[in-house]
């Protein structure tokens, strides 16, 4: 089903400028070009280890779709490990 959303692939403010607004000025632009584009749908990526920007974007009302795992093949680590 064809869709249409904006793709945020990187957002990032200094830290000695952060907790003052800018993070949510640049949120709430990229909001109203995807509106004035016809685009109701925002999506973006956030590493796990990341908990203040997670809380950040939750706080901006995104929640979670969907999980991306990884394990990393190396001669050491080709066996699976036992439960």
């Amino acid at each position: 089903m064809p869709r249409r959303f904006v793709e945020l692939d990187n957002l990032a403010v200094r830290a000695d400028h952060q907790h003052i607004g800018i993070g949510r000025a640049l949120m709430e632009r990229v909001a109203d070009w995807a509106a004035a584009h016809g685009v109701d749908e925002i999506q973006l990526n956030v590493w796990e280890f990341n908990q203040g920007a997670i809380g950040f974007y939750e706080a901006l009302g995104y929640v979670a779709e969907r999980r991306t795992l990884r394990r990393i093949i190396t001669a050491a680590a080709l066996s699976v490990p036992e439960k």
